[in-house]
């Protein structure tokens, strides 16, 4: 048995992210192409006002502690605090899910470090990885003002101040990914997608440049950023290349045990 949790991102929540005309893929779909894993979805009030705020909190942070707090406990409650993990995260989700690991890897909790001691791999979807150049987190901000304009105009002035913080989080992802790989520990497998199509009036929300991790997979979904994480069916492309991704690190979790 392992763990498969799913973390939305901006406007998104824990259903209408990954739904298409009410067709939840990881409920209706992923059970059948995995039917040893324990499926869950994570939800947050991901409204970008409350998301950050322009005193220089990090709301990301506060969600990534509020998800590994919350997987710990179910964790724990259902017995299942030494089995694998892995994520699938949309968007900001991804930056939400890298804090949650963060935190449990400084944390002197052992249930807290058991999650990061477990997670064996992270779908990212659309998740920006603009790393320490500020000039680029103030692109992809631009972007997604502009996809969200019409739900709020105050969303830049709030979104830039913290992409010091941001860039934070991700070098020190990476710090521990290398630490991970130099202590001989299991590895993370990480899988990048990137949208292929615009959203109308904004373009390319997350460009190919900004989706990708150097030395981890990539591949592109045939939609825009809202829509790529919502399946139609099991033979939508989308879903047959997120899937196989997940069945074969399913398929890794065995050997390991075994071995």
């Amino acid at each position: 048995t392992f763990s498969v949790v799913f973390v939305h991102g901006l406007t998104g929540n824990r259903t209408r992210t990954w739904s298409h005309d009410g067709l939840l893929w990881p409920k209706d779909l992923l059970p059948k192409t995995l039917p040893n894993a324990r499926i869950m979805t994570f939800g947050y009030d991901a409204d970008v006002l409350n998301m950050w705020s322009t005193a220089g909190q990090n709301r990301i942070g506060h969600h990534g502690s509020s998800l590994a707090r919350s997987l710990a406990d179910f964790r724990d409650r259902t017995d299942m605090s030494n089995t694998p993990i892995i994520f699938v995260a949309h968007s900001l989700g991804g930056l939400v899910c890298e804090s949650a690991i963060l935190e449990c890897k400084n944390s002197a909790e052992s249930q807290l470090h058991k999650i990061v001691e477990n997670t064996r791999g992270i779908v990212f979807m659309g998740t920006p990885h603009a790393g320490a150049d500020l000039a680029n987190w103030a692109t992809l901000f631009t972007n997604f003002t502009n996809l969200l304009r019409p739900t709020n105009h105050r969303i830049v002035e709030v979104l830039t101040p913290d992409s010091e913080v941001l860039a934070g989080i991700q070098k020190d992802f990476h710090t521990m990914l290398r630490a991970r790989r130099d202590t001989h520990k299991p590895d993370i497998n990480i899988m990048c997608f990137f949208e292929e199509l615009p959203v109308a009036g904004v373009g390319l929300v997350v460009p190919h440049r900004s989706a990708i991790l150097p030395s981890y997979g990539s591949q592109s979904i045939h939609a825009n950023h809202m829509d790529m994480p919502k399946f139609s069916s099991e033979q939508d492309p989308g879903y047959l290349a997120v899937s196989t991704m997940l069945w074969r690190w399913q398929k890794d979790l065995v050997m390991y045990a075994r071995s």
